[in-house]
């Protein structure tokens, strides 16, 4: 639905666009939210609210709906105006309440830029309006037309409601409506016939090039009783029908007659109803006086005929004329009411036993686990080892007859200088000649790393310490290791390779579930999987790379969909066999959606939503379309579709009459054929 103000029939810069608010209904909208739309436009004081229906909107297809518009409007400011195409159920609705209808947006146009005017007129203006009256006045006269308001004049209110039509209306040339028993009225747009004896008028002259557009009707001045030079047209009165002011349908039009100057006379005036003329020429040709003759005696028998088939109708009905024509036949095609039935319906799904009285279906829970699947990543732990001191031995010899001690943390130098010490204190026992005395001592490099590694006999009888004392080392100095880097195990590299095999392992998982449920079951939620990992080494152990192996347990629970749209079905056929009784059938397939399936923890029952619908058309069989031929039987053709819409489940219906030039039915029944359309 979209709703604006006039300025698409205005313009954007004309005062007028805040009195016209414009309700374009699209076929989805609802009767509500149309209401709301029109309560919304009489708080905006919209003098007009033109409401533009689409065809195939299902809003207001009744006569009540109308009748319930019609009560609602007894309230508001606002004045309605309905859009509809014609030969339409909303057109023919709207006339019987007395809405005024146009045929197109452009028609409404069209009228509102004739008789609706700024509602602020200058002080300037030379005359006042006269407001032209919606109802004739009880014993009318022949009266001069009133001269239309000028631009700058308040505008006269053509869509206020009429008052009631007086017991003896004068005399009008345009016919009054139809009533609502008969054939349907046409839309308001349309002129009205021209009158059976028209008034001898003079045709105005066009308007010149150089004149105002509106230039409206100027009232003469009265006419002397004996008018000094005039030919025989000019002294002719002119009779003109104005443009008749929007208006319910049963209400009379006004015919008012003006005897005015040849003028110009502005198009916008004759609009949106064309203007009615009838011309009578001033000097008549002469015709022969048997011709005069003839054409009289045929007017005269057209009336006979006209005046006697009228009588008969009025007083006798259809009945007699269709005697007249045994022969007559008749076809009706009526297309049945289609309506659109739908539910949303709530049903459990239990992994126990389930009670379908209590709209239960089942439910079960599956589970797969796949193969471990292992992935290698370098660790990102990274540690310094310290420098270590070289170890050997040192062996002392003494050459002295008694015995010498050595105090640990001696120390030694070779001859590159590398100095090494004694790890603790030694006594050399005395020489026994030819033997000398000797005794080692753990001893260490001072320098650390991989050059305290002296080799064997770095010293050789070096003499060293005390007289008679000397020094070798028989085997190399080892363990001397210079500082160096390395990578150990940290959590993180286990936990970062997991979840990359958590990640790719998940959607393997939840494939090998959907492979697992069955045909007719669906998967409610997503599938809950959970990882198993372990490690080739555990974090903190020194190692240039960590091997993770992971695997993937995953669970769902899964539902009887088949069984679920199945209960949805049956549930809304029962539904629409207690709304519309035996009166309609379902003619297509019904159709389910799943809106939503929760599953509702601790219990996991798992909570659907079923949208069903389908279809339903009325139905008649062939008892009702024998009934509906007895009513119909000698109508004519119009009273007969209408009293054909009347009934429920008809929302059009077509009669095509053979042999019966009034268009009556016959009164034998079986002559008619009465078939159901799509």
């Amino acid at each position: 639905m979209r709703q604006k103000n006039g300025t698409e029939l205005f313009g954007p810069d004309d005062p007028r666009s805040a009195s016209v608010g414009i309700i374009h209904v699209a076929a989805s909208d609802d009767r509500q939210s149309i209401l709301t739309a029109i309560l919304a436009q009489d708080k905006l004081g919209r003098r007009h609210t033109v409401l533009v229906m689409p065809d195939d909107n299902a809003a207001f297809r009744r006569t009540t709906d109308f009748a319930d518009l019609r009560n609602l409007l007894q309230g508001l400011k606002t004045q309605l105006v309905i859009v509809a195409s014609s030969h339409t159920t909303i057109a023919r609705l709207a006339q019987r309440q007395q809405f005024p209808v146009f045929l197109s947006l452009e028609n409404y146009a069209s009228y509102a830029k004739t008789f609706i005017s700024g509602d602020h007129p200058p002080a300037s203006a030379e005359k006042k309006t006269t407001e032209t009256p919606l109802s004739p006045p009880k014993k009318p006269a022949r009266t001069s037309t009133p001269a239309p308001a000028s631009a700058d004049q308040s505008p006269t209110q053509p869509l206020e409601r009429p008052a009631a039509p007086p017991k003896k209306p004068a005399r009008t040339s345009t016919p009054a409506p139809a009533s609502a028993d008969q054939s349907p009225a046409q839309p308001l747009e349309r002129p009205a016939a021209p009158p059976k004896k028209p008034a001898r008028t003079s045709t105005p002259a066009p308007a010149s090039a150089d004149q105002s557009p509106a230039q409206p009707f100027e009232r003469p001045a009265a006419p002397p009783k004996k008018p000094a030079s005039r030919d025989k047209a000019a002294q002719k009165e002119e009779k003109v029908n104005l443009p008749v002011p929007l208006q319910p349908m049963e209400a009379r039009p006004i015919v008012v007659d003006e005897v005015i100057t040849p003028r110009s006379v502005p198009s916008q005036m004759l609009t949106p109803i064309d203007v009615v003329v009838s011309l009578v020429p001033a000097s008549p040709p002469r015709r022969k006086h048997r011709r005069t003759r003839a054409l009289l005696v045929a007017l005269l028998l057209a009336l006979f005929l006209l005046i006697g088939g009228s009588m008969l109708s009025v007083f006798v009905g259809f009945g007699p004329l269709a005697r007249l024509f045994p022969g007559s036949s008749a076809s009706v095609t009526i297309t049945p009411e289609k309506r659109i039935f739908k539910n949303v319906y709530a049903i459990s799904a239990i992994t126990w036993v389930p009670d379908p009285t209590l709209h239960q279906v089942a439910a079960h829970f599956i589970s797969v686990t796949t193969s471990p699947h292992t992935k290698t990543v370098q660790t990102s732990g990274r540690g310094m080892i310290q420098a270590t001191n070289a170890l050997g031995l040192l062996t002392f010899y003494n050459a002295l007859p008694y015995s010498q001690n050595i105090p640990a943390g001696t120390i030694f130098a070779d001859k590159k200088g590398i100095q090494v010490a004694t790890d603790e204190t030694i006594t050399i026992p005395a020489a026994n000649p030819p033997t000398e005395g000797s005794m080692s001592s753990i001893a260490h490099a001072l320098i650390p790393g991989a050059q305290g590694n002296i080799p064997a006999l770095d010293f050789k009888e070096t003499t060293c310490c005390h007289a008679g004392i000397t020094l070798t080392n028989h085997d190399a100095f080892s363990d001397g290791q210079d500082a160096r880097p390395y990578s150990y195990v940290q959590q993180s590299d286990i936990d970062m390779a997991a979840s990359n095999l958590t990640t790719e392992m998940t959607s393997e998982g939840q494939q090998a579930i959907q492979g697992k449920i069955q045909s007719g079951e669906q998967q409610a939620g997503n599938a809950k999987c959970s990882a198993s990992s372990s490690a080739s080494h555990s974090a903190g152990e020194r190692s240039n790379s960590v091997t993770v192996s992971t695997t993937m347990t995953c669970i769902a629970e899964v539902f009887n969909r088949d069984d679920a749209y199945a209960m949805a079905t049956n549930l809304l056929k029962s539904d629409a066999t207690q709304t519309f009784h035996n009166n309609y059938a379902l003619t297509s397939r019904l159709k389910t959606t799943l809106i939503n399936a929760v599953i509702q923890n601790p219990q996991s029952m798992i909570s659907l939503h079923i949208e069903a619908q389908g279809q339903w058309v009325a139905q008649f069989d062939a008892a009702s379309r024998q009934e509906m031929a007895r009513l119909i039987a000698g109508l004519n053709a119009a009273s007969a579709q209408d009293l054909l819409l009347h009934r429920p489940g008809i929302t059009q219906a077509h009669i095509t009459v053979t042999d019966s030039p009034g268009n009556v039915l016959p009164l034998d029944e079986h002559k008619m054929i009465i078939q159901v359309g799509p």
